[in-house]
């Protein structure tokens, strides 16, 4: 986009800060007060859940991804955008969101080698009530950023309860079986995305479909993942 362009959009559309709307300048993400507290996984991190190892109690747990990449701490700020991520599909937020997420992959994997980007599904049904997919948008900004094709590669068969409102012990459970692939899987290294990492579950599906028709590496990245707290380690143990 042209300099001239970007201003004259600017002075009517300004960006604003993520995390507490607030006009910034063009070439900014974060206000100068949000900046230093953003809730960042700090390196290093665990490839398993994502989180900052010194915060990780996942034990190493395998899934069927290969890597998971975390950009924040579900905590704080991080809350209140994934709200507002699940009401309206925001180009300035994912935009943003998606270049926190692209600056962990790089850190943390190989990028470059990336054939594919996908997301987690909705059922039909699901997206039209909404109208919108929130991992599907945030995979778009990510794709663009990376230069890598994204392509709908995974369906959601029949809805599911949310995820949130269940006890961790019966996650894995609720999303057994939901996803099919959508499109013949020609590429081999696919980035998979969605907006929280929890217990991996709806991730760990996902990828196990993905591996079943062909790919032979999937990384998981999601805007943010939540650090378990010594209560939710024990709920899943059990």
């Amino acid at each position: 986009m042209r300099p001239w362009v970007k201003r004259l959009l600017y002075a009517f559309f300004p960006r604003r800060c993520l995390y507490c709307d607030r006009v910034i300048a063009p070439d900014e993400s974060l206000c100068e007060d949000c900046a230093p507290t953003v809730p960042r996984m700090e390196e290093p991190c665990c490839k398993h859940c994502g989180c900052t190892k010194s915060l990780c109690r996942c034990k190493k747990h395998r899934h069927a991804f290969d890597t998971a990449v975390a950009a924040m701490r579900y905590e704080g700020p991080v809350k209140q955008v994934l709200l507002r991520l699940k009401q309206e599909c925001d180009d300035d937020v994912t935009a943003t969101m998606a270049e926190e997420m692209v600056s962990a992959l790089r850190r943390r994997t190989d990028a470059a080698a990336l054939e594919a980007v996908t997301f987690v599904p909705m059922t039909a049904r699901d997206e039209r009530r909404r109208e919108f997919n929130q991992s599907e948008c945030l995979a778009r900004e990510v794709g663009a950023l990376l230069g890598v094709p994204v392509k709908p590669l995974l369906r959601k068969i029949y809805p599911t309860a949310p995820q949130k409102g269940l006890p961790m012990m019966e996650r894995s459970g609720n999303v057994l079986g939901v996803f099919d692939v959508n499109l013949p899987l020609t590429e081999k290294k696919i980035l998979l995305v969605d907006d929280l990492f929890t217990t991996g579950a709806t991730l760990h599906e996902c990828a196990k479909m993905l591996k079943l028709y062909g790919a032979e590496t999937v990384t998981a990245l999601t805007f943010a993942a939540t650090v378990p707290s010594e209560k939710q380690d024990a709920e899943s143990d059990s």
